[in-house]
């Protein structure tokens, strides 16, 4: 009987000190991970550096038909000045749009149909901040997803679209009446970004919580920005009283310019040709010369550069024509501005 008590005794013991001893825990069984995903753009407005010298002098109304049998007759010359100008956006007067679609899935899927849109928003915020930032905080299911985001710039106050058409950001596109009359467009700026990511399954274990995983969502300007200047106001002065502000000008494409965009395939997918616009000229310092502005406008870019066409008609209040300047050729990058004298 010692012998069995002996034996239980320490069978007893064997399994009580087992079980006192450290185990290892049992990873946690999840199958989503939380997400964020913060969206940036520079909020300085686009920089100009090169002007192009296409002055050939302001005629008087009573010698136009001579003046406009010279112009065909002759070329405009041209000339290059380095510039460097930057404007910020009043956030007292204009606000950020934000816009984006989340999809689960990839680029290529998505193109197909067989993407699943996961979540559609946007917001307004705040546009003085020195780079603008939007965090979107989800929880998703491990897997392959495909962002689509967008940025414009809409009047303070205004939840909703104004520049551009963001309801499909695989086919966005502008409104051209905002074309007619603006005298200064630097807020039509807007900025776009495709970002595929992988939310990856974590080891979660059962005294850590789980690990959000970020991704930061740089957008980029997909358009270029023009503006066209007349040297010659001085002339101007010399031949009429007439206020340059009671002038208009004629703006017509004669060519294709790329007024679509879409954010999937990064890259412009709408085009118009004909398309024409009313400008009111305004005074314009550069370089510390006034000077006038004829035109102010923005193009998809599509690679490196695009080019587009442009003829130029002033008139004067009596609907009598000041210039023309016809088939001009704008060079157009989503890095840098032509400005057209």
């Amino acid at each position: 009987m010692k012998q069995a008590f002996a034996s239980i005794a320490v069978l007893i013991t064997a399994t009580f000190l087992y079980a006192c001893g450290e185990t290892e825990p049992e990873p946690i069984s999840t199958t989503t991970a939380d997400v964020e995903l913060t969206l940036t753009v520079s909020a300085e407005a686009p920089k100009v550096y090169t002007v192009v010298d296409f002055s050939e002098g302001t005629s008087t109304e009573y010698k136009v038909e001579q003046w406009m049998q010279q112009m065909r007759n002759e070329k405009p010359l041209y000339k290059e000045i380095e510039l460097l100008e930057s404007r910020s956006i009043d956030p007292s007067k204009w606000e950020m749009h934000w816009v984006w679609e989340l999809y689960e899935g990839s680029k290529d899927k998505i193109s197909l149909g067989n993407a699943r849109l996961v979540q559609r928003g946007s917001q307004v915020a705040n546009a003085g901040e020195e780079v603008p930032i939007h965090t979107l905080n989800l929880n998703l299911p491990f897997g392959a997803y495909t962002l689509l985001a967008w940025a414009d710039y809409v009047p303070a106050g205004t939840n909703r679209d104004y520049y551009y058409n963001t309801s499909n950001l695989s086919s966005v596109t502008g409104y051209p009446e905002l074309r007619q009359s603006c005298t200064d467009n630097y807020q039509r700026d807007c900025f776009a970004k495709r970002l595929e990511f992988e939310v990856k399954k974590e080891e979660v274990n059962a005294t850590l919580s789980n690990t959000t995983q970020k991704f930061t969502v740089p957008l980029t300007r997909p358009q270029g920005r023009y503006i066209v200047l007349a040297s010659d106001y001085k002339k101007y002065q010399e031949l009429t009283s007439v206020p340059v502000e009671s002038n208009r000008v004629e703006l017509d494409y004669p060519s294709f310019i790329n007024v679509g965009y879409t954010v999937l395939e990064e890259r412009p997918n709408q085009s118009s040709t004909g398309l024409t616009y009313r400008f009111s000229p305004l005074l314009y310092p550069f370089n510390g010369e006034e000077m006038i502005c004829l035109a102010d406008d923005y193009s998809f870019v599509n690679g490196e550069v695009s080019h587009i066409r442009l003829d130029v008609e002033v008139l004067n209040p009596s609907e009598a024509t000041l210039s023309v300047n016809q088939n001009i050729d704008i060079p157009l990058s989503v890095s840098y501005t032509h400005l057209t004298l």
